[in-house]
């Protein structure tokens, strides 16, 4: 069995050759359609440029430049934040979601094949590796709120984070968060 290292390097360059040739056909460049990846996964706390910027590890230039190319492409939207009008907030349209799900299809087929168990394990195993790697590093996780020690589980199916004080849907729970710590194990 080769070394877990070569593997995980061997898919990122399939999927990054991937998302090049297929960006590249609509005019996209792979921090193009980073961007659309994370705003598909991140939540309403999470989805400003510099959360963008820290997650992709990109400049404020290279993030602003690709905001304005996806705004004039209609794959996202700008809103101002209510209550910072200096904030702003971004969302993907619908253009932007059908993007994305054609470039994941042949992924998830090939991931729907797998024995399922041994998906779950493969995640697990990947999530390890992934947070030893970014603590090493001093990167922020970028994990679900579900897993997050400032999550309040309220009420049966309520949900509030410990630091902003909103409550939260059951579907935001499974979102990324720029602010997320694993809880304490063990």
């Amino acid at each position: 069995m080769k070394p877990l290292l070569e593997l995980v390097e061997r898919l990122g360059s399939l999927l990054c050759s991937e998302v090049r040739k297929n960006g590249a056909a609509i005019g996209l460049e792979p921090t193009h359609i980073q961007v659309l990846l994370y705003l598909s996964r991140c939540n309403r706390f999470s989805n400003t440029p510099s959360a963008i910027a820290q997650y992709i590890d990109g400049t404020d230039d290279v993030i602003n430049q690709t905001i304005l190319l996806l705004e004039s492409k209609q794959l996202v939207k700008k809103r101002v934040d209510p209550a910072d009008d200096q904030a702003i907030h971004l969302a993907l349209t619908s253009k932007g979601r059908e993007i994305l799900t054609t470039f994941m299809q042949q992924w998830q087929d090939s991931v729907d094949q797998l024995n399922q168990s041994s998906v779950v394990q493969a995640a697990l195993t990947l999530d390890q590796l992934l947070r030893q790697l970014l603590e090493a590093n001093h990167r922020r996780m970028f994990g679900q709120c579900n897993s997050c020690r400032h999550l309040l589980r309220e009420e049966a199916e309520q949900f509030r984070c410990g630091l902003t004080r909103l409550p939260l849907q059951r579907n935001e729970t499974l979102q990324i968060c720029v602010e997320q710590e694993y809880a304490a194990t063990g």
